[in-house]
């Protein structure tokens, strides 16, 4: 029971601080910003065309057999708006559809974020960032829509073309799979 106690009033002494008010403002105020910003692109946004492509699963989590029956052909099309902010960020809401690992329909609706660097005197960007998303797919949860959240790393053209990767974890039967999708904006 002392542990206890112990483990609890160590915890508030962390979390009631002025440091951690200052992360939870932080974070109310981020999400608050990605909050407008998404709305600003689906109102005043570019269209966005996403063609899905390349799915990789990993081979210290697939046997060789298992990874030649699997799809890696993901092929699929998607619809979004998107907005560059005024610091270069991009914020996306999208849809999309394509074949799964096990050749059957995934469907994701979300919200993306992404931050980036010149390479170079270019017109290419390296970007980092992330996406909020639902998805539906049979294998996974009956069709149920389940939230996710994954990175993502991208490969920027002009800020019109777009390759995008991202990293599914493994869990149980399922992950450790990278995803390769493509996206084009439109003014």
């Amino acid at each position: 029971m002392k542990s206890i106690i112990t483990a609890l009033a160590a915890s508030l002494a962390l979390f009631s601080g002025p440091s951690f008010a200052g992360w939870w403002d932080d974070l109310k105020d981020h999400a608050g910003h990605n909050w407008q910003q998404s709305k600003r692109a689906w109102t005043e946004g570019r269209h966005d065309v996403y063609f899905s492509g390349l799915i990789w699963h990993a081979p210290w989590a697939y046997t060789r057999e298992e990874r030649t029956e699997e799809n890696e052909a993901g092929w699929g099309l998607g619809f979004g708006k998107s907005i560059i902010d005024d610091k270069g960020r991009t914020h996306g809401l999208y849809g999309m559809v394509f074949r799964d690992s096990n050749y059957k329909a995934q469907y994701n609706f979300g919200y993306s974020w992404t931050t980036y660097w010149q390479i170079g005197r270019s017109n290419w960007d390296a970007g980092l960032g992330y996406s909020a998303f639902i998805f539906m797919r049979e294998d996974f949860s009956r069709w149920t829509p389940f939230p996710a959240v994954l990175p993502l790393a991208t490969l920027r053209w002009d800020k019109r073309a777009e390759l995008v990767g991202t990293f599914v974890p493994g869990f149980g039967d399922n992950g450790n799979v990278a995803y390769f999708f493509a996206r084009f904006s439109f003014p």
